[in-house]
């Protein structure tokens, strides 16, 4: 073939040296990139699964004390696999969306598959007991949400030296993180539902004081441009980063008991679980905030979303994102306490996910809904061949 004079020469794409390959990646999200890394085997080994930034050494432990070693961030991101056309068999009882989480691996490229209702640190790792590569062209894939564990890094010996409070911030319950532009905090909940704050470049983690006598935190999310951070007793505080004392400001108080915070198209929830008081089973209790105003506001109906409540994460989804796969205008969530005769047993995850209907109150098992098999583990047909 001939280009004006000048035999030009077809150059395969998969020949793209990694440099360029790396620079168009660059300028994707996370699911496209990773979508590029399964055309084939050259640009999967060319590419890593995310953007690589050199790991950042926050000071261990959280309290002021400092120890050898420090902590990383690892990052889990929640994925929903969507078939591309109708599944051949058994339509009726798979659902049409599996929900996953994906836990970046030292091993450059590869992921670890996880429970996405179970904390990043003690979710059972799926990955063993799936095919060692799924392409992503085979499936719509949707990026529901990002969590992030701090994991630490050192000699792990020098757990022994601590005392019992050290130990206690040698790990974090929950953490939130923001990550605009060229701002870069962590926010943490550790020891006994204390609360503190880093920013890049500072040389030790920062206590968050909000003048009370006694808080307990127990979620901790970002979300338009600030921190909030949840507490046992219904009080809700705001962090606001662009005020270098990080002073809280309250928002109102609701009622007590652990209650969850999750960010969805734009809107901040709360959302408070089943809880008896004077005889009476109170159901889930949903609040949005109202940020001009700072107030919860009670919440009748989620609409075209439904929410997933885990030990961890929480998150919501949209009827586009799960194609049809969940009911919307539900709250998913694990209910391990099963009751059988006089008593509860604790089960195990995976196996009591519930739902629970925002439109009539009602409660009900994933094992006992048609069309619901395989929404969390084990997947649906579509996804491998599952054997018993």
């Amino acid at each position: 073939m001939r280009v004006g004079g000048i035999r030009a020469h077809s150059i395969s794409w998969t020949d793209l040296p990694n440099h360029l390959l790396e620079s168009i990646a660059d300028r994707l999200d996370s699911i496209h990139r990773l979508r590029i890394r399964s055309v084939c085997k050259s640009w999967r080994s060319g590419l890593t699964s995310s953007r690589q930034r050199p790991p950042l050494r926050l000071p261990f432990p959280i309290q002021k004390r400092k120890r050898r070693g420090h902590f990383e961030l690892v990052c889990c991101t929640v994925f929903c696999f969507q078939p591309l056309n109708n599944p051949a068999d058994n339509s009726m009882i798979a659902t049409r969306c599996w929900l996953i989480m994906t836990e970046d691996s030292q091993e450059s490229g590869k992921l670890r598959l996880k429970d996405p209702l179970t904390h990043p640190a003690y979710s059972q790792i799926l990955s063993p007991r799936l095919p060692k590569t799924l392409n992503l062209l085979d499936y719509r894939v949707f990026e529901i949400k990002k969590f992030y564990d701090l994991q630490f890094v050192g000699d792990e010996n020098i757990m022994t030296e601590m005392d019992h409070s050290e130990r206690l911030s040698a790990r974090a319950e929950k953490i939130a993180v923001c990550s605009e532009g060229t701002r870069f905090a962590v926010m943490a909940i550790h020891g006994v539902g204390l609360l503190s704050i880093w920013k890049e470049g500072d040389p030790e983690w920062r206590s968050v004081v909000d003048n009370r006598c006694f808080h307990a935190y127990n979620d901790v999310i970002y979300h338009n441009g600030r921190f909030y951070a949840q507490d046992a007793c219904g009080i809700t505080i705001s962090v606001d980063l662009s005020s270098e004392s990080s002073a809280p400001v309250r928002l109102g108080m609701q009622t007590f008991g652990e209650m969850s915070l999750l960010s969805h198209r734009g809107d901040l929830f709360l959302v408070q679980p089943p809880f008896k008081r004077a005889g009476m089973i109170h159901n889930f209790q949903v609040y949005r905030l109202n940020e001009d105003d700072g107030e919860w506001v009670l919440v009748n109906s989620l609409g075209n979303r439904a929410i997933f409540v885990g030990d961890g994460s929480s998150f919501g989804v949209s009827a586009e994102e799960c194609g049809g796969g969940c009911k919307m205008n539900c709250i998913y969530h694990i209910d391990r306490m099963h009751e059988l005769g006089f008593g509860f047993i604790e089960i195990q995850p995976f196996e009591y996910v519930a739902r629970f209907d925002m439109e009539d109150s009602s409660t009900k098992f994933l094992s006992r809904v048609l069309g619901s098999f395989g929404l969390f583990w084990p997947p649906p047909s579509w996804v491998l061949a599952w054997r018993i």
